[in-house]
């Protein structure tokens, strides 16, 4: 079960970036689809072709199985609250086997969602990203507002200083005109 720990992590931080602002979701899509790929089999370590299969695969089965509860309980339940009961039921060590972790998962979640987990670990099929990617949010939407407005009163903002300083130097030059006049003795009709 170090892939679950492993994936864990490395699931749980992406959330908690993208939760924080350090990713946006954009960025978080792009690292969830780097962790697709990859055709081993979570619970056996034979078919793992590199150390990085429980990091990788560990996280895509994470996305799917927090997607999955989230879906089932509505967004009451999620993958912390797994982790949140496994770390109560295992202490400081926390490995607990892959029947511990989809009993959990039945509670927090439902049988379905636990037995999609129980199949899928046996399973060298490949993860699809697009059900696990994180849709802009109402948060993001506005920050990226603010950009686009920014973005966009640029130009306007060079115009405006320009119209601004062009009705300045109109009305310098008729003062200055006006002051030149003022200045000029005038002519008498008797000249």
């Amino acid at each position: 079960m170090s892939w679950f720990n492993e994936g864990t992590t490395e699931y749980m931080s992406l959330r908690l970036m993208l939760g924080a602002g350090t990713l946006s979701p954009r960025e978080y899509n792009n690292r969830l689809e780097n962790a697709a790929g990859g055709r081993a089999v979570l619970s056996n370590r034979s078919t793992w072709t590199n150390h990085r299969v429980p990091y990788q695969r560990g996280t895509m089965f994470n996305a799917h199985l927090d997607y999955r509860i989230r879906n089932a309980t509505d967004g009451e339940s999620t993958l912390k609250d797994v982790v949140a009961v496994a770390n109560a039921k295992q202490g400081s060590q926390f490995l607990p086997s892959e029947r511990a972790v989809f009993d959990i998962v039945a509670n927090v979640s439902n049988t379905d969602t636990a037995a999609w987990a129980n199949g899928t670990v046996d399973s060298s099929q490949p993860f699809k990203v697009l059900p696990v990617q994180q849709k802009t949010t109402p948060e993001w939407e506005h920050r990226l507002s603010i950009a686009r407005e920014n973005l966009s009163e640029q130009p306007l903002l060079g115009v405006f200083f320009g119209l601004l300083l062009g009705i300045l130097m109109m009305i310098i030059s008729e003062e200055y005109g006006n002051d030149s006049e003022d200045d000029r003795p005038e002519k008498s009709e008797n000249s």
